[in-house]
């Protein structure tokens, strides 16, 4: 009658722990390190966010650049998307003003089409892009649940693109 959860795999907590933070103190003032101040003004600094104001943390998929995680908000309990990027992994691919110019836009798109950003932040060595979450996954997944699709599905996407 119910269905049993798939488990997902365990979410590797040194991804979020955020090693270089005990080298800067809570009230840092300018100018802040440069590692930290490339990415603004787009992602703002606030080193302790995730533990404080978020729960239930899952992993959704691995990306390229780091983990996307479904996580609950504890002051509405909305449920979001999470993507978590390594810095590192931005500078060294040199994605860095793809990485900005893609938030500014995805800030100012309102479509019920395009995925919802809600907040984006960073910490000493972490970028977080929060976004609304979709628990049918996008449109690559259907694809690859549904292959092949139906000629009046394909028709619906196209229109909607």
């Amino acid at each position: 009658m119910f269905q049993r959860a798939q488990k997902k795999p365990a979410l590797p907590r040194k991804i979020l722990k955020d090693r270089a933070q005990s080298n800067i103190s809570r009230n840092t003032k300018w100018p802040f390190p440069q590692f930290i101040s490339l990415f603004f003004p787009v992602f703002t600094f606030q080193s302790q966010r995730l533990e404080r104001e978020f729960q239930d943390i899952e992993l959704i998929t691995k990306g390229s650049i780091g983990p996307i995680l479904k996580v609950c908000k504890r002051t509405d309990e909305q449920t979001y998307a999470l993507k978590v990027l390594l810095k590192t992994e931005i500078l060294r691919q040199q994605m860095l003003q793809q990485c900005k110019e893609g938030v500014t836009l995805q800030k100012q798109a309102h479509h019920p089409f395009v995925q919802g950003l809600r907040e984006c932040w960073q910490t000493s060595r972490l970028l977080f892009i929060m976004c609304d979450y979709h628990s049918a996954g996008d449109l690559y997944m259907l694809w690859r649940g549904c292959h092949p699709l139906e000629e009046d599905t394909v028709r619906v996407f196209a229109a909607e693109l």
